[in-house]
């Protein structure tokens, strides 16, 4: 795995066994962790500052079991993945991460595990993100559920169940009040769910439905392809959804009552010659002032691409472009480069 940085040579964190496709990654709060895990069962918690053949901790799920999402809580204590459907189980399972050993070989297997719940691959886990011991989990059976982890039992933490009434694509948490919230549900047919959590985790509202996105009669006459997810944002503006359209360019809708309201948009260089560009499937957005907030998307060829935000308030965000573009058309746009990563030769 190769970890970029803007100003400085790539990172390479290797390791002897990491072979098979990442399921996702996690950066620690305030710290230079970073979280990957595999498809193939392994979980790595990586010290940034320092590369090196192994990682600082690793964690195993069971045998045969192939992970397809996972999120640590902010404190980074707890460590969860969910696994794909197998012999009719699919499981969430748990780990303590100070349980990791430095250094060394040996995996920690979970400590616990949830079995119960979901009947289907399960898609996403999301913490709340000032209440550790809440847990929100989606699955390809349309179930989104919330547990409270200072249960011991499983059928007494399932607080909770929401129909998405579709294969869940995404879930995220926006942090309303003192232990309230509102989770937000993308699906795997372009809808979208938002529903008011109460702060005992037991009471629901849903609050917005939108059946799909792709029509711009629900959207402020936005043309969205498909959708990648969503954030809080700070500065009261709510949860922002993100979604792409078949240009290239990428949109940020701000999620209200009346329904999603153009918020930004991230313009491709060359939209007439973007008509079949890979989807966006993973983001990050860091936030910063009125020109300096950066949003870093994946997509499905492997591009990571940093999207700045237009020194002309009416250009609104660009994209940047990679190397293989002209060296006219980089300047013209006035946007970050993050050149593609390179292997240290010898």
């Amino acid at each position: 795995m190769n970890l970029q940085f803007r100003h400085h040579p790539p990172l390479l964190l290797p390791h002897p066994q990491q072979k098979g496709v990442n399921v996702g990654l996690r950066c620690g709060k305030d710290t230079p962790t970073l979280y990957s895990a595999l498809k193939t069962g392994e979980v790595y918690c990586w010290d940034t500052r320092v590369p090196g053949n192994y990682p600082m901790a690793a964690f195993q799920s069971y045998p045969r079991q192939t992970l397809a999402s996972f999120d640590v809580d902010a404190t980074q204590l707890l460590l969860t993945a969910g696994t794909e459907l197998r012999d009719e189980d699919a499981f969430v399972l748990f780990w303590d991460v100070r349980a990791g050993h430095r250094g060394s070989n040996h995996a920690m297997e979970p400590m616990g595990v949830y079995s119960e719940s979901h009947s289907n691959d399960i898609t996403q886990i999301c913490f709340h993100p000032t209440c550790r011991d809440r847990l929100a989990t989606g699955s390809a059976d349309g179930l989104v559920n919330v547990f409270d982890l200072q249960q011991s039992m499983e059928e007494h933490a399932l607080t909770l169940t929401c129909n998405s009434e579709s294969s869940v694509a995404s879930i995220a948490w926006e942090d309303v009040a003192k232990g309230e919230g509102r989770l937000f549900c993308t699906t795997h047919t372009e809808g979208l769910w938002l529903w008011n959590i109460g702060p005992d985790g037991e009471d629901k509202v849903e609050d917005i439905h939108v059946e799909d996105v792709r029509r711009k009669d629900i959207v402020g006459g936005v043309e969205l392809a498909y959708l990648v997810g969503g954030f809080s944002a700070a500065q009261d503006e709510g949860l922002i959804v993100v979604g792409g359209a078949s240009t290239g360019h990428i949109h940020l809708l701000q999620l209200q009552k009346e329904g999603l309201v153009p918020l930004l948009q991230f313009l491709s260089p060359k939209p007439e010659t973007l008509t079949d560009c890979a989807p966006v499937r993973c983001f990050h957005w860091f936030e910063g002032g009125a020109a300096e907030s950066r949003l870093v998307t994946g997509d499905e060829d492997g591009q990571l691409v940093l999207w700045a935000v237009g020194e002309n308030s009416s250009e609104s965000l660009k994209r940047s472009c990679d190397e293989s573009e002209s060296t006219a058309d980089i300047k013209s746009l006035k946007t970050e480069l993050i050149p593609p990563a390179q292997s240290p030769t010898s």
